[in-house]
Formats: C-alpha cells, structure tokens, sequence
C-alpha cells in the first residue's frame, strides 16, 4: 500500500472543551482535559476501542509528555459504491505542551517529520495521512 502524506493549513479554530458529537460518521464523546492523567486517558472511549489508540493516548497524558491531546476518535465506516466494503480510520489531535510558545510553523514541521517516520515504518499498514493545522481562537 502507497502511504500518502498531505499537510492543510486549515483558518477555521478549535475552541476546547467541546460538546460530544454524534452522527454518521462520528462517535466523538467530547473533550477531556487529561494532562499529566494517564489514568483518565485510560477511560476514554473512543481508545476503547482501538489498543493502539489507548496507548498512544495514554502516553500522551503522562506528566513529562511535551504533547497533549485535545481529541481524537476511531471508527468504520461502511462505503456504498467501493471494492472494499468499509473503511477504518481514526485521529488524534495534539498540541504542544509549550503551546503558547509555537508557530504554526514549528507543528507543520512536527507533521512533516511524523509523516517521514511513518514513511520509513508503517508503509505497509497505513494508507493516506492528513496533518491539519488549526488556529486556536
């Protein structure tokens, strides 16, 4: 499988915390403030579902962490018209620990060292990776 990196500068912010939201695609349960709480991110329920996610998120909410994160969410979807009959994705948005301190700059070069890795590693299990830099209000 061709791993497939794009990086979009996108205007529209984040505000946090943020309601659950619920539709055809997203199961999102809200935002959940677990920095330097590994053992909340242990509970969130999109990382239920996904071991994977689970850990990442809990690394992400250890006290030393440089990142946080401010949400994520995993899931299928059943496709209408394709070969294959579903699609399996997933996300999680993270910040800076620092982020008062950083440009969009410094994260679109974060985006494009964490798309090398997964260039390098993951070609096999990953097919498109989209990095979207938000404006925080």
């Amino acid at each position: 499988m061709t791993l497939v990196t794009n990086l979009e500068m996108d205007e529209k912010g984040m505000t946090v915390p943020y309601p659950s939201l619920f539709d055809d695609i997203r199961k999102n349960h809200g935002f959940m403030d677990v920095r330097g709480r590994p053992d909340l991110a242990s509970q969130i329920a999109e990382g239920l579902q996904s071991s994977a996610m689970r850990n990442l998120l809990i690394k992400l909410a250890q006290p030393d962490s440089k990142l946080f994160s401010l949400g994520c969410d995993v899931g299928t979807k059943h496709l209408e018209e394709e070969k294959l009959p579903y699609s399996a994705g997933g996300y999680i948005q993270i910040m800076n620990a620092t982020y008062a301190h950083r440009s969009p700059e410094d994260y679109a070069r974060f985006a494009e060292a964490v798309a090398k890795m997964l260039e390098n590693d993951l070609k096999a299990t990953i097919g498109v990776c989209i990095f979207t830099l938000r404006q925080c209000p």
